[in-house]
């Protein structure tokens, strides 16, 4: 019989010699007690203190590589901390990972950047994150990805890849005073001819120009092993269409004056011409522009160790038309004095007055309400 010695519990033990420290490669790490003029890279005792100083210590040593941002303890983002765009863009690219070292899960708060560029690759490893947001897609309609985020051990509380907002459509324009002319005078004759009417004058406001459609929300791959709260791929509404332009003043001018009646030397009676009717005005505000259409919501795919609280792919709304114009002033002209009759015969009738309507413009139409997006 081989005897086995037994371990017994309270029994002093010499502990294994200590390994080598880690070894860390294409690493930068952060830390609220961290110093930018300090920091470097692979070395978790001289972490930074800004991630825009981070960012420039990856994209300068470690171009066109994956990369880590290293946290060994809870660590604040400040919503005054941005790093330069195009930086942080081609480190997404290239692929970029937001790793804890504190032992479970270290806190991140505030927002973490998704980027702006499509096909963003982003890894988080033992962190808890608030939030997660790509700035809104604004350069198309189409199907287009934000990328990928892959989770170890992670919890998210949001994460947002909207469509933006459309833009509102251009006010009219305000219509300029307008005078009309006089209406010409009839001939004198036997018989003699009417007068004419003043022409009609228009001072009408422009009217609004139209809302553009918001834009369809990005699509996003959910992959690994994490916790997610919500995921927003909603569209982006419809911009609100112009108003219209207000009315102007506008003038009519007088209608002719009917012609005289002459002898025809054969005693004949003849009446006057008829005085031509003044000129109408219409002086209504401007028709307000139409809404633009809400964007499409987007399609987020998750893998099966990714769980999610709440979806959120609804198209965006469409825009409200714009307001119609106010309306002007308008002075319609008199109508022209009849001719003297001859021979017994009656005087012209003296032409009407013009018309002056003048009203609101009418509301632009709202734009129509984008189509939703999927879950899959």
């Amino acid at each position: 019989m081989i005897l086995v010695p037994t371990p017994v519990l309270g029994c002093y033990r010499t502990p294994p010699p200590p390994g080598p420290p880690p070894v860390f490669t294409n690493t930068v790490f952060l830390a609220d007690t961290g110093d930018d003029s300090t920091g470097q890279t692979n070395d978790p005792a001289r972490p930074y203190a800004t991630l825009a100083a981070a960012v420039n210590a990856l994209s300068n040593g470690f171009p066109g590589t994956p990369v880590v941002l290293g946290f060994t303890r809870t660590y604040h983002l400040s919503d005054f901390d941005t790093p330069d765009v195009s930086q942080y863009d081609n480190l997404l690219a290239s692929g970029l990972t937001w790793q804890g070292y504190s032992g479970g899960r270290t806190t991140i708060s505030g927002n973490v950047s998704f980027g702006t560029l499509p096909n963003a690759n982003l890894t988080l490893t033992n962190v808890a994150v608030d939030t997660i947001s790509k700035a809104e897609q604004i350069g198309g309609f189409g199907t287009v990805s934000a990328g990928q985020i892959t989770g170890h051990n992670t919890t998210i509380g949001s994460v947002t890849v909207n469509g933006g907002g459309g833009s509102g459509g251009i006010p009219g324009a305000d219509a300029d005073p307008q005078f009309g002319g006089n209406g010409d005078p009839g001939q004198d004759g036997a018989p003699p001819s009417d007068g004419m009417p003043a022409p009609d004058v228009q001072a009408i406001g422009g009217g609004g120009g139209a809302g553009s459609d918001g834009n369809r929300a990005w699509d996003v791959t959910l992959r690994g092993t994490m916790h997610i709260g919500s995921v927003s791929a909603t569209g982006g509404s419809g911009g609100a269409g112009g108003s219209g332009g207000s009315g102007g003043f506008a003038q009519g001018g007088t209608g002719g004056a009917g012609g005289n009646a002459t002898d025809d030397g054969a005693g004949h009676a003849f009446d006057g011409g008829n005085g031509g009717a003044g000129g109408s005005t219409t002086t209504n505000g401007g028709t307000g522009g139409t809404g633009g259409n809400g964007g499409n919501g987007g399609n987020i795919t998750s893998e099966a160790g990714v769980s999610v609280d709440t979806y959120f792919v609804a198209g965006g709304a469409g825009g409200s038309g714009g307001s119609g114009g106010f309306p002007g002033s308008g002075a319609p002209g008199g109508g022209g004095n009849g001719g003297a009759g001859v021979n017994g015969g009656a005087s012209g009738n003296s032409g009407p007055q013009g018309v002056g309507p003048s009203d609101n413009g009418a509301t632009g139409s709202t734009g129509n309400s984008g189509n939703p997006g999927s879950v899959s």
